[in-house]
């Protein structure tokens, strides 16, 4: 055994195979676009998902399908008043800028404590009750829309039928 400084080197085993390591699956994994796959995550998180496809897969039209959702908050921001008001425009500002620079960055979250998040998520933690609804009908309505310009093939689902 040999010693540097004082510290003892570990002693080398020999004779010992290293353990193989093993997979186990339960079939194969759902693709991405699956609603299985999709089942955990919240709706922002789909927005965010399907935005990041539409920008991998067309640039452009991410570009423009950004600036028109930024059109719709600053819209929803001037039917709305105070804080509620100042947050829908600064989110359609960011919408605006994360077009603009063809990266979903500006819509992440802060990663610091100390700077204001204009993330998606950030709404519903920071108290603005009376514009909640309207960010929820824009997340649905964005997806959607998004979704269209990925699959433009499909239709929507159909809503199931009344009940009688």
């Amino acid at each position: 055994m040999s010693t540097i400084t004082g510290v003892a080197s570990p002693p080398s085993i020999t004779g010992v195979a290293p353990m193989a390591t093993a997979r186990v699956t339960h079939g194969p994994e759902p693709p991405a676009t699956t609603p299985a796959a999709t089942k955990g995550i919240s709706k922002e998180g789909d927005l965010m998902q399907k935005l990041q496809r539409l920008l991998d897969t067309n640039p452009a039209t991410f570009e423009r399908m950004m600036s028109k959702l930024a059109v719709e908050l600053k819209t929803a921001a001037r039917k709305s008043e105070g804080p509620n008001a100042a947050f829908l425009t600064k989110l359609g500002d960011t919408f605006a800028l994360a077009g603009e620079a063809k990266s979903l960055s500006p819509l992440r979250p802060a990663q610091t404590p100390s700077s204001p998040s204009t993330s998606l998520g950030s709404y519903s933690q920071s108290g603005h009750r009376a514009s909640a609804g309207i960010l929820k009908a824009f997340v649905s309505k964005a997806a959607a829309e998004v979704q269209m310009l990925l699959s433009p093939d499909e239709k929507p689902p159909m809503p199931p039928a009344p009940v009688q």
